[in-house]
């Protein structure tokens, strides 16, 4: 009598660790899904972004800030009083040759304004893609 008992209790105990073992993989199956979606994902907005990104690499003597800056560098003027750095506002244009045009020159020290005319005003830059008549306004600090 107490062998039905047992071989039963043996059949529930045989079904019931098969359902958790069935469980536990089909948990995993979810969650490897869910990782795998997941990895799939994030490689997709990766490689999304890297093709969004512009690759042409604009080399720094092209830019037109680092040529004007290579243009004003031998600067040899005379202050007139004790500055350690003279600053300015500088508007200016480029011209159909690209060529630099100065329109204006901001700043109190008159000799600074001549030497900023002077360097600048029709010197020749290296622009792939300008918009003539343009007017571009860039801040200039000059160290003494």
């Amino acid at each position: 009598m107490l062998k039905p008992i047992l071989d039963v209790t043996l059949i529930i105990f045989k079904r019931l660790f098969i359902y958790i073992i069935n469980y536990y993989q089909s948990l995993n199956k979810n969650i490897m899904r869910k990782i795998s979606l997941v990895l799939v994902a994030a490689m997709l907005l990766t490689a999304g972004n890297l093709f969004a990104n512009d690759f042409t690499k604009v080399e720094p003597s092209k830019k037109l800030s680092t040529q004007i800056a290579e243009m004003l560098n031998d600067n040899k003027i005379v202050l007139e009083q004790d500055y350690d750095e003279l600053t300015a506002q500088i508007r200016f244009t480029i011209n159909n040759e690209g060529e630099i045009v100065v329109m204006s020159v901001d700043t109190e020290n008159n000799s600074l304004e001549g030497f900023v005319k002077s360097k600048l005003n029709y010197q020749k830059v290296e622009l792939d893609n300008f918009k003539e008549g343009k007017i571009y306004t860039i801040p200039v600090r000059i160290k003494a």
